[in-house]
């Protein structure tokens, strides 16, 4: 009984072995097959890249600055906090034309600007002394911060014709 079991077993080993597996290990296949193998080795070794190496993680997209204006802009809006962006607006538009320490020059400053504007220097400095007077106001509706931030950009815009 162990002798044919033995037999069984032998002759389902022989003839049990798939028909593509021994064709791919006959000895006149086996250099190719050895090939491709160690070929689908190297390929899944390397991450299954086909086309290259995986591309760097692109960087998230920079907000340009007009995103930024238009937030802060909003925040201003939102806590009704106009008297700020004048007064700011005021500081920066002076510290571009370099009023800001000494006033014995400011004629000889605003006098480009007034020319390039067609009107005289005492409208640009009357202008900047009500955009003044308007920032220290108590109370400063939206509606003339934003008329006062708009004749200070004309000015600004002509200061920067050069």
């Amino acid at each position: 009984m162990a002798l044919k079991r033995r037999i069984l077993v032998q002759s389902l080993n022989e003839t049990g072995t798939p028909r593509v597996v021994g064709v791919l290990l006959d000895p006149a296949l086996r250099p190719t097959t050895i090939q491709l193998v160690a070929l689908l080795i190297v390929f899944g070794w390397r991450g299954n890249r086909r086309f290259g190496g995986l591309l760097p993680k692109s960087t998230q997209a920079r907000h340009d600055v007009a995103d930024h204006t238009n937030s802060l802009g909003n925040l201003y809006y939102k806590a009704h906090h106009s008297m700020g962006v004048l007064r700011e607006y005021l500081e920066q538009l002076r510290t571009d034309l370099r009023l800001r320490f000494s006033s014995g020059h400011d004629v000889r400053v605003l006098a480009p600007i007034a020319n390039k504007l067609g009107v005289n220097v005492e409208d640009v400095q009357r202008q900047l002394a009500e955009a003044e007077a308007a920032s220290r106001k108590p109370r400063l509706t939206r509606r003339e911060a934003a008329l006062q931030i708009r004749r200070l950009a004309v000015l600004r815009q002509a200061a920067r014709r050069g």
